[in-house]
């Protein structure tokens, strides 16, 4: 099939090939370019130069040089844009630093005529630097490609902006630089000519003064005279613009307005002389356009026209010059924004006048559309001359070429709708004949007078008529800036064989050579092909047939073509290519053109050059100055860095000067270069098509231009330079393969690339191979190495890190025979290391006032050592005699009161007897005979009776601490004693039970009383928005089956179950609920239904024993013998499987205790002691792994065999998990029951229905996907809103079962338990019990065969037993807590000692006697009266605030934790009040103590007047009063702000309690500020505190002014005491009555819930409202939440 098809293709292409007509025959051209790149049989034929459109600059742009060519300093200038951008920020301005770059050959001097190639720089600064591209061997092998000529540099120094051209058409060029120059305020055009002879002293040089009518100088060039060979210095110039001028016209002479006015520019050509004064008067053309198309440019060309007959197709400048090949003439394109003018010069041109404003039909060869405007425009001359007719029968002799070049003007246009590249063909100059006797510059194409075409248009002779000439448009991406081609050549040699001949011919060998010059159907013979060179005689014997090459169009597209570069104004440079299209018609005007490539640069591009070979391109840039000012900046903080490499504000910068290095402002950041000599291939010539890739071995290109030896580090291959790799070495230059490492193993590696030699295994590291990463000692072990002299360090190997040591990680140490010592790898000072394995050492530090002490190889943190102190944690200083240094001193003391110091490492109390004042260094005997001075007193009224009462309440509580964890562990001992002696003895719970669940009994309840519940049309409203949040929900739940409500997010699982068990507190329960077949409501049923929530809420300090058994105490009939609850709470234990846990602590987050699923199954057990006769649970499992649920379920399982009805809500349960239920309650959209009936049936059910169960998939996720509407059934029809109604119809089918006999669930007749007999006792001790009727009639019983008669009991609950329960809890509590009470009571020792050292020795003055008072000034005597000192009102009102302080916030904890706990009980039905004044009355003690722990300590520092029992008392009252304030807001306020609300209600308290403010001065206050003292109870608190001190001084002073400067009477001293012993009943009734009001279940809740509701549904009602958005709801929408 592939041979027929290509032998269609071969058949189809000679036909086209080769055509019949009158003409004769003709070459077949090949495809058009799209079809050329489309079809394969062509594409792989061509170059990816065209149709992969790659340019030859494919290279991305890199600087110029790596290398500052300069080597002196650069300089750049920034000039502000005058974009609306810039708004004044100088950082935006536009710097230049490298005007222009030139490139050349020098070829003078034949003996470097392969080395010496060039290019020119011209500086902003007017300097020029002339670079040679060659390389230099630099010691030690370093290179560089550019090395600067001394001799060319500053060879003109002033400020301009200078220009360089290579014009030349002799056989080496000549470098030009023309420049503008500013001197005196006048501008000056300054010129070099000869720039590459300066070397031999031929330079050339003119300066050019222009006229002081020269505003600025807009465009510089310098041309050559094609004909004379004379340079030329055109610059275009604009002149200073009149506000007036005088025009006259053939009528009349009128002022022009400035509207009107026009732009005078000047095209000056100025001939270059050998002088440094020209006064040469310069060509000048003056151009005139109007204001609004003042955007004028002038391009210049050379056009090649009467070609010779030997001429050959390529045309080569210097080629036909030397061989008058062809006439040249110079053109000059000049334009404004609308028009395209053409002009011919040389060197006779006269002065003429150039108007824009005017029409010129014989210059003006195109003109914009009215929509566009021109941003540039360039004049292309086709380099390639083609026949214009080539056929079999051309030959050398009848071969026809256009009379003349053909010229293209390429043309940037833009207009507000896009950006266009046009390339417009000007017929009229290919015909143009040079010899023409009639010859006008401003007709360069001698248009007739008559002619009346448009200006894109041409006058046919033939048919005398206007045709349009050839254009072709592309879309552009932005506007042009600027435009320069260059003909892409064929390289100088194919394969050795030169390309062309001397006289410019193609070498027709070279066809033979070229790989992609062949037929794409077969290859030719390479033989033939030779042969037929041979036979060629001119350049078209190749493409008529001598050859037989079929691929005429591969050469041309792929060889010779034209490469145009376009700048565009977002700094990029677009490439296009244009190939000749090879056509029959006369006109030679089409082109084939392709966009090949778009290169970025980094600035704006301000000048655009292309080698002469169009292998080089040059592009120089400006750029922002920020950017420079950034890079200068970066590359300053980086030398900052290496002085100061800790510098704090730089640091940040450290990683990056490390990975970049900062780059240099020099010439390199303005100019760019790009390569089409890539992939390992040699273009060192700038002017030279020659183009190398026969690369020595052990050599690369580097930069595309230099052939050099390979760099050590690498090894070069194919022109290519390799890093070498790991494992290897290159150790010299010019390798072409890398060496194997030499290193000695185990001391050297050659783990890297780019080695130059192996490198010495790092420190702390072994290397095991010459080619592996070398590995570090390890933690705790470090590298041993012996340095034996003259350079040697032996490798003693790993040894293990002693205690004190610091070895992270590649820890080395370097001994030597006379030197030992391993100090370095000690842990460092300042540090301390718990062994030697530590990552990072822990840092020693001050705490607590002590400071650690770690010198080098501390393993633990230590103090320092008493007699010392540390000023830091490595340094110690010892103390003087008279100092006292504790351990851990940071600083030394002086030997403090009440104490002597015999060295400063010693502090004794000063003895009984004896008093010590600060400093002393033995005790000083008390002045008096029998003087009382205590053990540590500084004088004689001191005691330490506070220090041992302290001590003896931390004795008593760790004793009582201790106490009751060895009694604590005795009963743990005893009960595990007990249970192994008499392990058979159970109760009624379990009878018949193993020792595993799994075969559990068949009676559970005590009473034998079971529940079955039926429900009809249940659901839920809402109080106070009336919103229905569950409907519809019907089905009964049996006892003695373990019941599972599954069903999708939002269908009412929870809803529903706290609704059937009555605590949905939060809405109205609607429907009907059986119990036992007769409608009745659960209410009366509460205290017999145990509902687990979702949440584990229990107390986290009580055991797992302690929690059911006080579960089991507080809500079993009160005739409950303590027997048979502990064998409830056992056999509970047992069932669920909590044997290993049963003396475990619960625990929280806080403090670890049993497990998720042990935490689980006791949140069950909490219920199931109470002998429920229903079970609801709110998914059990959640939070749970798959094995913990399995668990729990087992349990529930065995609780439902026992007879109780267990439903639970479930969530995705696992298959075995779900087989464990009996019952499944499937509840659909709207809680409408799905399913009601067996697990085991579910499946039938469903399959029934058309859904089958897909083998491997879950059967309970099964059928939620089906409810959700997630799985069709076989019919495809399924609708899921439809199952409730299939389910009523079918239901009768899956409920018909039949139950078990009830007598199954009752245990045997006849028991060996003992405690079976209680049911007996009960029996006949309670028949005064309150016994509700039957629940099933007679009548019932008929429906329900096996339906339990047995009549309910409501459990009378044991209140006594309930405060019992309730106040021993609490004080387990307080015992486990009892770090928490030593904090409380800490931070109360903390609170007095602090006070009794502020007010350490301070005793009340009482006011000057009355005498000495009066002796004051009158307005100074009430003054004098005051009291001198009165430290009583501050210590009162300060000791006061203490404890008040200390009790709110102690007592926050004693209800805010157990919210949650307290009203899941109490909706069990244990009392508030019991709970509420147990917990009370057990803190009594807590609130005894502290006092004490106060006054221990304040009492003796103080040393007051009044009685220890007075302050005893006062104090007593004051914490008592703020406990019961602490609980008020531990009830009433969220845990996380309550402590901030105690300390702000404690402090507003203090405000209004005369202590800061004076009674008097409160009470002189407006309403109500002057009552609000009698709601304080701190008022009398600190009146009392008060009123005890101040009576002491009474018979020393007139105490009197005190009293009444406060307000306070001594008759007011009982009032005082019994007015906080209100406050403090008040408070704690108020805290009773919110514990009350803010159960779930209370009055006040429920109206508070009613209404939020309310509120929220009116609120809502009136936004929809307003926004006219309210939409009625669906009926689903209201039966969901």
């Amino acid at each position: 099939m592939f041979e027929e098809d290509q032998q269609s293709a071969i058949n189809k292409d000679y036909e086209k090939r080769i055509k019949n007509n009158d003409k004769g025959w003709y070459v077949y051209r090949g495809p058009s370019v799209l079809e050329l790149c489309r079809r394969n049989v062509y594409q792989k034929y061509l170059l990816d130069t065209w149709c992969s459109h790659n340019n030859v600059y494919s290279g991305t742009p890199e600087l110029i040089s790596d290398i500052s060519f300069i080597k002196t300093n650069f300089t750049y200038q920034c000039v502000p844009p005058n974009d609306e951008d810039y708004k004044g920020d100088i950082q935006l301005s536009d710097c230049y630093g490298i005007t222009a770059i030139r490139s050349f050959d020098y070829r003078k001097d034949y003996l470097f005529a392969n080395r010496m190639s060039y290019f020119v720089a011209a500086m902003r600064s007017g300097e020029i630097y002339l670079v040679r591209t060659n390389i230099q061997f630099i010691l030690g092998g370093s290179t560089t490609i550019y090395s600067n000529t001394t001799n060319f540099k500053n060879i003109l120094m002033f400020d301009g902006h200078g220009h360089i051209t290579d014009e030349g058409l002799d056989y080496y060029d000549h470098v030009v630089f023309v420049q503008e120059h500013v001197y005196n305020n006048q501008l000056f055009i300054n010129g070099l000519y000869n720039l590459e002879d300066a070397d031999e002293g031929s330079i050339m040089k003119w300066f050019y003064p222009l006229s002081l009518s020269i505003s600025k100088v807009i465009q510089l060039k310098a041309i050559r005279e094609s004909f004379s060979q004379n340079i030329y210095a055109v610059s275009l110039v604009q002149l200073q613009q009149q506000n007036e001028m005088k025009r006259k016209s053939t009528t009349t002479t009128r002022l022009v307005s400035q509207e009107d006015e026009k732009l005078h520019y000047q095209l000056l050509f100025i001939k270059s002389q050998n002088t440094t004064n020209m006064n040469t008067k310069p060509i000048t053309w003056n151009i005139y356009t109007d204001s609004s198309n003042s955007n004028i440019h002038f391009e210049s060309a050379i056009q090649h026209g009467n070609f010779s007959e030997d001429a050959p197709l390529r045309i080569n400048d210097k080629l036909f010059y030397n061989h008058t090949y062809s006439i040249t003439r110079n053109l000059i394109l000049i334009h404004n924004d609308k028009e395209v003018r053409i002009f011919d010069f040389d060197d006779f041109s006269p002065d003429i006048t150039i108007d824009f404003t005017q029409k010129d039909l014989k210059t003006t060869f195109y003109e914009a559309p009215n929509d566009s405007v021109i941003t540039y425009a360039y004049l292309m001359l086709e380099k390639v001359r083609r026949p214009i007719k080539l056929d079999y029968s051309t030959n050398c002799r009848n071969v026809e070429y256009p009379i003349s070049q053909n010229l293209f003007i390429v043309i940037g246009l833009k207009s507000q709708a896009k950006h266009q590249l046009v390339y417009h063909h000007v017929h009229e100059f290919v015909h143009f004949n040079f010899a023409s006797s009639f010859y006008d510059l401003q007709n360069p194409v001698n248009r007739p007078s008559s002619f009346n075409c448009q200006p894109g248009q041409y006058y046919d002779d033939l048919t005398d008529s206007c045709n349009n000439n050839v254009e072709q448009e592309f879309d552009i991406p932005e506007e042009v800036t600027f435009i320069t081609s260059r003909f892409m050549d064929v390289n100088e040699t194919v394969n050795g064989f030169p390309s062309y001949s001397d006289d410019g011919s193609l070498n027709p060998r070279i066809f033979c050579e070229m790989e992609n010059i062949e037929s794409p159907f077969f290859k030719p013979s390479y033989e033939k092909c030779v042969n037929d060179s041979a036979k060629v005689k001119c350049e078209a014997d190749i493409f008529t047939g001598t050859m037989d090459s079929l691929n005429l169009f591969t050469f041309f597209y792929a060889y010779w073509q034209e490469n145009i570069h376009v700048a565009y104004k977002n700094n990029s440079i677009g490439v296009f290519g244009a190939s000749i299209h090879l056509g029959n018609d006369n006109t030679q005007a089409q082109l084939t053109i392709v966009s090949l490539n778009n290169l970025d640069s980094m600035g704006k591009i301000t000048d655009l050059y292309i080698s002469e070979n169009n292998q080089h391109l040059f592009i120089s840039v400006s750029r922002k100055q920020w950017e420079l000012e950034s890079i200068k900046r970066y590359g300053l903080i980086c030398e900052t860095l290496k002085t100061d490499p800790d510098n704090v504000f730089l640091k940040p910068f450290a990683d990056e000067c490390k990975e970049i290095t900062p780059p240099s402002i020099n010439e390199n950041q303005f100019a760019l270069i790009s390569s089409s000599c890539l992939n390992g291939k040699l273009c060192s010539y700038f002017t030279r098509n020659l183009m190398r890739q026969d690369i020595e071995p052990g050599n690369f290109v580097y930069r595309s231009m230099t052939e050099i030896p390979c760099l050590m580090g690498s090894y070069c291959i194919f022109g290519y330079r390799i890093p070498c790799p790991v494992g290897y070495m290159c150790p010299d230059f010019g390798l072409s393969a890398p060496t194997k490492c030499s290193g000695s193993i185990g001391y050297d590696t050659c783990y890297n690339d780019q080695l130059t030699s192996p490198y010495p295994c790092p420190n702390g590291t072994i290397c095991t191979t010459e080619f592996t990463l070398p590995i570090p000692a390890s933690p705790g072990h470090f590298l041993l190495k012996t340095d034996v002299g003259n350079g040697t360090v032996l490798i003693n190997g790993l040894q293990k890190c002693s205690e004190g040591f610091y070895c992270n990680l590649g820890r080395e140490v370097i001994v030597t025979p006379g030197n030992l010592t391993l100090d370095s790898l000690l842990c460092p000072a300042n540090t301390w290391c718990t062994n030697s394995t530590v990552m990072l050492p822990k840092i020693c530090s001050t705490h607590n006032g002590s400071m650690d002490y770690c010198p080098p190889g501390t393993t633990s943190e230590q103090l320092c050592p008493a007699g010392f102190y540390c000023e830091s944690p490595d340094a110690i200083k010892p103390c003087s005699q008279t100092q006292y240094c504790p351990p851990g001193s940071f600083t030394y003391e002086v030997c403090p009161d009440g104490y002597y110091c015999p060295n400063a490492s010693l502090k004794i109390v000063c003895p009984e007897g004896y008093f010590c004042r600060q400093g002393s260094t033995q005790a000083s005997p008390c002045s008096w005979f029998f003087s009382s001075c205590p053990e540590g007193s500084s004088s004689d009224r001191m005691t330490v009776a506070g220090l041992v009462v302290v001590v003896a309440i931390a004795i008593l509580i760790l004793l009582l601490y201790l106490a009751y964890y060895s009694a604590f562990k005795l009963y743990i001992i005893l009960s595990k004693r007990n249970r192994k002696k008499y392990p058979s003895e159970r109760t009624p719970l379990f009878a018949g039970q193993g020792n595993s669940t799994a075969s559990s009994g068949k009676s559970f309840i005590q009473e034998q009383f079971t529940m079955d519940i039926a429900f009809e049309d249940l659901g839920l409203v809402l109080r106070g928005s009336g919103k229905k949040v569950l409907a519809g929900v019907t089905g009964e739940l049996k006892h003695g089956h373990l019941t599972a409500v599954m069903g999708l997010s939002g269908a009412g699982k929870s809803t529903f179950i706290t609704t059937l068990s009555n605590r949905a507190y939060y809405g109205t329960q609607v429907g009907k609920v059986f119990v036992n077949g007769k409608e009745e409501s659960l209410t009366k049923y509460n205290r017999r239904i145990g509902f687990v929530p979702q949440d584990d809420i229990m107390i986290p300090t009580m055991t797992v024993e302690e929690t059911l058994y006080f579960s089991a105490m507080t809500r079993l009939d009160s005739r409950t013998s303590r027997k048979v609850i502990n064998a409830i709470v056992n056999d509970v234990i047992h069932v669920l499987r909590l044997e290993d846990v049963r003396h475990s602590i619960i625990g929280d987050q806080e403090k670890r205790g049993i497990s998720g699923g042990q935490r689980k199954r006791v949140n069950v057990g909490i219920e199931l002691v109470s002998s429920p006769c229903v079970l609801f649970l709110d998914e059990p499992t959640s939070g749970l792994d798959s094995a913990s649920s399995k668990e729990v379920c087992e349990a529930l399982q065995a609780i439902a065999k026992c007879g109780i009805n267990v439903i639970t809500v479930i969530h995705q349960p696992r298959f075995e998990i779900f087989n464990m239920f009996d019952t499944l309650l499937l509840l659909g959209k709207g809680g409408k029951t799905v399913y009601l009936g067996k697990v085991s049936e579910v499946g039938k059910y469903f399959e029934e229905l058309g859904f089958k169960c897909p083998p491997g998939t879950n059967l309970a996720d099964f059928v939620i996907d089906v409810t959700a509407g997630l799985v069709q059934n076989d019919s495809n029809d399924f609708d899921p809103s439809t199952l409730p109604e299939i389910w009523e119809q079918k239901k009768h089918r899956y409920t018909q079962e039949t139950e078990e006999p009830i007598s199954n669930f009752l245990p045997p007749s006849t028991s060996n338990l003992d405690t079976f007999d209680y049911h007996q006792r009960q029996e006949g001790s309670i028949q005064n019990v309150e016994e509700t009727t039957a629940l099933v009639s007679p009548s019932v019983n008929s429906n329900y065969p096996h339906r339990n008669t047995v009549k309910y009991k409501n459990p009378r609950l044991p209140y006594i037993a309930q405060f019992w329960m309730c106040f021993r809890r609490s004080c387990v509590q307080l015992i486990r807590s009892l770090p928490s009470l030593v904090l409380d009571y800490f931070l109360v020792f903390i609170a007095g000692g602090f006070l009794g050292l502020i007010y350490y020795n301070k005793e009340y003055v009482g006011p000057l006697p009355k005498s000495v008072s009066d002796m004051c000034p009158a307005q100074l005597r009430a003054l004098c009266g005051q009291p001198l000192d009165d430290p009583i009102v501050a210590t009162s009102g300060m000791i006061v605030l203490a404890m008040a302080l200390t009790g709110a916030m102690s007592s926050l904890r004693a209800f805010g934790k157990e919210s949650l706990i307290f009203y899941r009980e109490s909706q069990s039905g244990l009392s508030t009040f019991c709970y509420f004044w147990a917990k009370d009355l057990s803190l009594v003690v807590v609130n005894a103590f502290a006092p004490v722990v106060f006054l221990s300590i304040y009492y003796t520092t103080v040393s007051p007047r009044a009685m220890v029992y007075e302050y005893y008392y006062v104090l007593f009252l004051v914490y008592w009063a703020s406990y019961g304030l602490g609980y008020f807001l531990s009830i009433l306020v969220p845990p996380n702000i309550s402590q901030l609300t105690a300390v702000v209600i404690v402090f507003i308290f203090n405000i209004f309690s005369g202590g800061t403010v004076p009674l008097p001065t409160i009470k002189s206050m407006f309403f109500p500020i002057n009552i609000l003292p009698y709601a304080s109870y701190l008022l009398y608190s600190h009146e009392n505190a008060y009123l005890i001190e101040i009576i002491r001084y009474k018979g020393l002073y007139d105490v009197s002014v005190s009293m009444d400067g406060l307000g306070y009477k001594f008759s007011d001293f009982n009032q005082s005491w019994y007015m906080v012993i209100v406050f403090g009943l008040i408070f704690r009734i108020l805290a009773f009555i919110a514990l009350v009001c803010v159960k779930p279940s209370s009055l006040f809740n429920l109206f508070v819930i009613f209404v939020q509701n309310l509120f929220t549904t009116k609120t809502r009602s009136l936004i929809n409202l307003v926004r006219g958005t309210s939409k009625r709801e669906t009926p689903i929408q209201k039966d969901l939440i």
